[in-house]
């Protein structure tokens, strides 16, 4: 895949790194069954110089919602990432529990469909120029 994904837990929240051969936007979407709707997606751009993340809900095909939205708290504990010669490298810090959300969790050896993404543009509304989903053992 273009998109390179690597984790590691640590005292109960767990790191993500993502590169991508984008500008744009990248998202970690995670999931008990292999489906776009109803995962939990996490959006990192990097706009002027800084990293953000977002952390939204998939409640239907292309309408993702920001979890805070529906009354949820964001698993998104720390985001840092660059972009250099065209290519985006995020660190994201997650809580590997969400809210709400079992028996879906981040936790060491959990089975997940991971689905990673990006977008030539950093605008969260644009749609993503490739997406996989990959069953994993977190």
């Amino acid at each position: 895949a273009d998109i390179q994904v690597d984790w590691k837990h640590r005292n109960g929240d767990i790191e993500f790194t993502i590169v991508a051969p984008t500008s744009g936007w990248v998202a970690l979407g995670f999931n008990d069954v292999n489906s776009i709707v109803g995962a939990e997606l996490v959006m990192a751009n990097v706009k002027d110089g800084e990293a953000h993340a977002k952390h939204f809900y998939v409640v239907g095909p292309g309408n993702p919602k920001p979890v805070k939205s529906l009354g949820r708290e964001s698993i998104v504990l720390d985001v840092e990432g660059e972009i250099a010669n065209g290519t985006i490298s995020m660190k994201l810090l997650l809580e590997d529990e969400i809210a709400g959300r079992a028996p879906l969790t981040l936790k060491s050896g959990e089975n997940v469909f991971l689905i990673v993404a990006y977008s030539v543009s950093p605008d969260f509304d644009h749609h993503s120029r490739i997406r996989e989903h990959i069953s994993v053992k977190l």
